[in-house]
């Protein structure tokens, strides 16, 4: 039983609180600001956080285009829901689950109007 458990709680560690993004437009080259810290150009790849409550402004900025501002789309992770729910009385496992269980779509297209 022991070792279960142990299994269990390692393969909940392995889970991330991090969930890979993209960020895309129709203009290469603008400005990715994440929450007033610009993080780089479209196209932009990086780790950003799972968790339910994380939503940021997101805002792509181009000489020559309007400014745009958004937030991430959105997606519920099912597996992430089922099995928080099925490990819900193994706080280290279950919970971190159920707090992941929504969290940004993995690419993000984000139109822009030139000026």
């Amino acid at each position: 039983m022991k070792k279960v458990l142990l299994v269990l709680v390692l393969l909940s560690f392995m889970m991330s609180c991090l969930t890979t993004v993209k960020v895309d437009s129709n203009v290469k080259g603008a400005d990715v600001i994440l929450d007033g810290k610009k993080v780089g150009t479209t196209p932009y790849k990086g780790k950003v956080s799972a968790y339910a409550w994380y939503d940021p402004e997101v805002v792509l900025v181009k000489e020559g285009y309007k400014t745009r501002r958004t937030r991430f789309n959105i997606q519920s992770r099912v597996g992430h829901i089922i099995a928080g729910l099925l490990f819900f009385y193994v706080p280290i496992i279950g919970w971190p689950l159920l707090f992941t269980c929504n969290g940004p779509t993995k690419r993000q297209f984000i139109e822009m109007e030139k000026e």
